[in-house]
């Protein structure tokens, strides 16, 4: 998890910089005990686009939700940068992003088929736009991943995107590169690759029944992103198992097992 922490934060960093900054090496971290923690993180990143050497980051992770992403990248820097003052210490943060009224409250539900077909409301992806955007499958990883902690490596290394598209306020559209980079969208994810998934349902006794569930069976996920002030908030919808059956909290869900 701590990886995928440290690349969300180099992702709020090039996405307000227009950098591409990538993972070099993980230096450093600190957390707190909590079920819901601060994250505070130091790696070194390289810019496969610029011919210079790998640089420090301090990032800064805070999670709003036990069980499901919802999370604030409220730091994200150059160690150089940072202030040489000390700031007061914060143990968690407690705010949030300011987001248009649109990307506010509870997230939508997956659109109809129809709903997609909408040109001005939703972009959808083509293979070689989502594959040559690495965000997409962090975003993905990172969602899996906290959703069952106890996942592998080696599994989220098999997941596979189907479909992906956008949802931007239809007066933000613009040329496909604006909206994959739109500060604020709700990402529509379809993939597969599970290897074992057990949903607990309730029997007419009042027992847990497990149902596993094929790792070829697709799933859908709906991510809310919104930078704001500087900070990068991501939050997931629950994700649809398959007809009928979504995920409503770690005690319902593992993924991966």
């Amino acid at each position: 998890m701590i990886k995928q922490y440290a690349r969300l934060g180099l992702h709020r960093y090039n996405m307000l910089e227009g950098t591409s900054f990538e993972l070099s090496v993980l230096l450093k971290f600190n957390m707190l005990q909590n079920l819901v923690s601060s994250y505070y993180i130091t790696v070194l990143a390289y810019d496969p686009e610029a011919n210079l050497p790998p640089k420090t980051f301090q990032i800064r992770v805070d999670e709003k939700k036990y069980g499901s992403l919802n999370v604030v990248v409220s730091v994200a820097r150059l160690k150089d940068e940072a202030a040489t003052t000390k700031e007061p210490f914060m143990p968690h943060f407690h705010g949030g992003v300011v987001a248009d009224p649109f990307f506010q409250g509870e997230l939508p539900d997956w659109p109809s088929a129809h709903a997609f077909s909408d040109r001005k409301r939703f972009y959808v992806l083509k293979k070689s736009e989502w594959h040559d955007t690495a965000w997409i499958s962090l975003y993905l990883e990172t969602l899996v991943y906290a959703n069952d902690r106890d996942i592998s490596n080696d599994i989220l290394s098999k997941l596979e995107i189907i479909n992906v598209a956008i949802e931007t306020k239809e007066e933000d559209v613009k040329s496909p590169n604006e909206i994959l980079k739109a500060k604020s969208a709700h990402v529509y994810i379809t993939f597969k690759g599970l290897e074992e998934s057990f949903f607990q349902t309730e029997t007419f006794k009042g027992s847990a029944k497990a149902l596993r569930l094929s790792k070829g069976i697709p799933r859908k996920a709906v991510v809310r992103r919104v930078i704001s002030r500087g900070a990068l908030s991501l939050e997931q919808h629950s994700m649809t198992l398959r007809s009928g059956q979504k995920s409503q909290s770690s005690k319902l869900l593992r993924l991966g097992v």
